[in-house]
């Protein structure tokens, strides 16, 4: 995915790949253990431009030892700054408003003819 372009990562529109990728080298940090080590892997990347994150696993708070891994794929989205949900909502709710104000209106025709 070339920079600037819209990316899609776990359900959420980012503007740019960049941004993307930031929030897939953060979703990669994580700490477990089991009965004999504790393990934790963090994002280390500085950068985001290129295909491959930086990952630093240390086992039991030690040194730190880097790894790459590939950034996922990132499909095409539309990022609109929540226009199109404004939109959506707008054409979803003028009908009920006519609606609303016709059946006001014909109230106050019969209303009048008592």
């Amino acid at each position: 995915m070339q920079a600037g372009m819209t990316a899609l990562y776990r359900g959420i529109c980012y503007p740019e790949a960049d941004a993307a990728k930031q929030a897939a080298c953060s979703a990669a940090s994580t700490i477990w253990g089991d009965k004999d080590a504790v393990y934790s892997v963090e994002c280390a990347s500085q950068t985001f431009g290129g295909s491959d994150m930086t990952l630093c696993k240390r086992v039991n708070g030690g040194a730190c030892q880097m790894l790459t891994q590939p950034y996922p794929t990132f499909p095409e989205c539309s990022h609109s700054g929540g226009y199109d949900m404004a939109a959506q909502w707008f054409y979803l709710v003028l009908p009920l408003f006519i609606f609303v104000f016709y059946i006001r209106r014909l109230m106050n025709i019969f209303g009048e003819n008592e």
